[in-house]
């Protein structure tokens, strides 16, 4: 399996929401939208369920299916608004996940699109954008756009439940040439 990088560009983002939006289906440019907005493994995203939510609270919790830790993140205003459209689709549907397909195959069954067919969306668009991206994309885009406004590691290492700094440095692409541009900007005399 190729590994995915994280999108440093925010140009190249609103290139690939806008070429989602045009060319596929609400739900699949939600569930997108949604992984740039919300650092959870596609897995976790796909599984949402509208119990999941607490638009009151502006949260939405869940338990990760790869580690089995459960938490809670709070919404930006971007996520909340996608979400909250979510939950509306779903309660009109009489569904209880936010992300069903409406394909003839799934006979309108209150069951997750599967990452096979976002990865599959994923691919095409790397054509598009020039960017190898898939669905791990979202989570490290998350993590490498956090650490570039914040240079906070420990919270990015927290929020994606990683073991080691190193692991998160790794996954979210922060490459030699990221060090060498953050070496530049200190001069001590």
């Amino acid at each position: 399996m190729e590994t995915v990088q994280a999108i440093k560009d925010k140009a190249v983002i609103k290139k690939v929401i806008s070429f989602v939006d045009k060319n596929y289906s609400e739900v699949v440019a939600d569930v997108i939208k949604v992984g740039f907005n919300l650092p959870l493994r596609i897995s976790d995203i796909l599984a949402l369920k509208i119990d999941d939510v607490d638009l009151r609270q502006n949260t939405v919790k869940f338990k990760a299916s790869k580690t089995g830790k459960a938490d809670t993140f709070t919404m930006t205003n971007t996520l909340q608004k996608l979400i909250e459209k979510r939950v509306e689709v779903a309660k009109a549907k009489g569904h209880t996940h936010l992300f069903t397909s409406d394909s003839n195959r799934s006979g309108g069954a209150d069951k997750p699109i599967s990452r096979q067919q976002i990865a599959k969306v994923l691919q095409e668009v790397s054509l598009i954008v020039n960017v190898h991206i898939g669905t791990h994309s979202f989570r490290k885009t998350w993590g490498y756009n956090y650490y570039s406004l914040t240079g906070n590691l420990a919270m990015v290492q927290r929020v994606l439940q990683h073991r080691s700094s190193s692991e998160t440095l790794r996954y979210i692409g922060i490459e030699q040439e990221d060090i060498n541009e953050a070496l530049k900007l200190v001069e001590v005399y």
